[in-house]
């Protein structure tokens, strides 16, 4: 009788602690990309986590109204009840009807361009590793050219950084997504600045998810200068397009979101990572 009750007891023991186990080590994070809204809801709940900030970014590849990326990752562990941030395509992006005289551009780099040299600065002239090219490939100095992918990689899918040689041999430097709050899905081109290195923009991934500025070196060794915040107060968030370099030494770019109206701004960020906010997009029209 005694040894069946000591038995009992053991037995309970074990499932209490293999209970408080389970419980501290957290879940994973499930795949929600290419799911909607709803339904990454609805299969979040399933494994005890909520949805966070759902913000939007065009997409030639994604449908309307899926998502195109989350953070974190699919496959990190996380807490029960944290949040995984997403970011929802609104489609392929339309074409941008010309500026009127004294209208915002949407063309980032005009923009950042315009508001550098209201500032007293030059824009880097084009030239060979220093302007971006709109095919997403960068001149290099050292003769190759180097360019971005928003998918592929070795990561969930989420880009990567690649060389192709002028006999058009291919290698892929970098995986974007190699940790929880890299830069991941980047679709803007590259600069080369005068220090040999590639810095770009993510609309997505990061610390909180609102996108990135990177620095990656010709060799694929990358780190995020800048994480966007995102959130209230018009803290900037989601860049759009690539970056200018000023004659400053800084760089110009421009957010899709954020600011005095919440329609992005233009901002300047030192190679040391200090983002300062110029200029706030006007507020759209009704």
């Amino acid at each position: 009788m005694y040894r069946l009750c000591a038995s009992i007891l053991v037995t309970c023991l074990l499932l209490v602690t293999s209970a408080c186990h389970k419980s501290s080590t957290g879940v994973l994070a499930p795949n929600v990309v290419g799911y909607t809204v709803v339904a990454a809801t609805a299969k979040l709940k399933l494994s005890g986590l909520v949805l966070g900030t759902d913000t939007t970014a065009s997409s030639a590849t994604v449908p309307a109204g899926e998502i195109i990326s989350q953070s974190p990752l699919p496959g990190y562990s996380v807490s029960n009840g944290s949040a995984i941030n997403v970011v929802v395509s609104t489609g392929p992006a339309a074409a941008a009807a010309p500026a009127s005289t004294g209208a915002a551009t949407t063309d980032s780099a005009a923009a950042a361009a315009l508001v550098a040299r209201t500032q007293g600065l030059s824009v880097a002239p084009v030239a060979a590793g220093l302007a971006p090219v709109a095919a997403g490939l960068a001149p290099g100095a050292d003769g190759n050219f180097y360019g971005i992918s928003a998918h592929g990689g070795a990561n969930h899918d989420q880009g990567a950084f690649f060389r192709v040689t002028p006999g058009g041999v291919r290698t892929v430097l970098y995986s974007f997504g190699a940790q929880r709050d890299d830069a991941i899905q980047p679709d803007a081109a590259l600069i080369q600045a005068a220090d040999g290195n590639f810095y770009g923009t993510s609309a997505a991934g990061g610390t909180y998810g609102a996108g990135t500025v990177f620095r990656i070196t010709p060799a694929g060794v990358e780190t995020v200068l800048y994480a966007f915040p995102g959130g209230t107060g018009g803290e900037p968030a989601n860049p759009t397009g690539g970056l200018i370099l000023g004659s400053d030494g800084s760089f110009y770019g421009a957010t899709r979101t954020g600011g005095a109206n919440d329609t992005g701004v233009v901002f300047r960020l030192t190679p040391a990572g200090a983002l300062s906010v110029l200029y706030s997009f006007a507020e759209a029209a009704h």
